[in-house]
C-alpha cells in the first residue's frame, strides 16, 4: 500500500473533475432500454429469509416451520413471499415492488405452475407442496430466483 501511494502522490491536486452531463447523457444513452431487448433471463438474489435467522430470545419454537418469510431481489424489482403452512396445505403470497409500475405485472412461475397477480398486485397460491423454483416473467426478459430448501430450520 505505501508503494502505491509513494508512486501515485495525490497531495495537494485538485480532485478529479466530473465528466461532463452531455458525456454522461451520451454513455446512458449508449445502454439505455437496449439493454432489455438483449438481455432474456436476469438473475435475481434472495436478500431474506425467516429460516435463517436465529429466533429471539424467549421466543418458543411453535410453529416453526409453518411459516416462512422470503425477499429476492432483482435489479430495481423486489420479490417479497410469504407461506404457511396450515391442515397440510401450504398458501402462499407474494408481492413485487420496485418494478415499473407503468408496464403490465409480471407473472410468477411457481414451479410448473404460473400464477397472476390480482387487482391489487398480489399473487396467492395453495399446494401441497411448497415451490423449489420461482421466477418472473415480465414482457421482455426473466428474472430466475435461487432454487429454495423447505427442510425446517434447525433449532439451537
Amino acid at each position: 500500500m505505501v508503494a502505491l501511494l509513494q508512486a501515485y502522490d495525490v497531495r495537494g491536486s485538485i480532485p478529479l473533475a466530473d465528466a461532463p452531463a452531455a458525456l454522461i447523457k451520451r454513455a446512458v444513452g449508449i445502454v439505455g432500454d437496449q439493454w432489455s431487448k438483449k438481455v432474456k433471463n436476469l438473475l435475481g438474489k434472495m436478500v431474506f429469509d425467516s429460516w435463517a435467522t436465529p429466533d429471539p430470545i424467549g421466543v418458543r419454537g411453535a410453529g416453526e416451520g409453518e411459516h416462512r418469510r422470503l425477499s429476492f431481489a432483482a435489479g430495481e424489482a423486489a420479490l417479497d413471499v410469504r407461506a404457511e403452512k396450515r391442515e397440510g396445505k401450504w398458501h402462499l403470497m407474494a408481492q413485487v415492488t420496485g418494478a415499473d409500475e407503468k408496464a403490465e405485472p409480471p407473472l410468477l412461475r411457481v414451479d410448473t405452475k404460473t400464477v397472476s397477480a390480482d387487482t391489487e398486485g398480489f399473487y396467492q397460491w395453495s399446494s401441497s407442496r411448497p415451490p423449489h423454483e420461482l421466477s418472473l416473467h415480465f414482457n421482455t426478459y426473466k428474472v430466475q430466483f435461487p432454487k429454495l430448501s423447505w427442510k425446517t430450520k434447525k433449532t439451537t
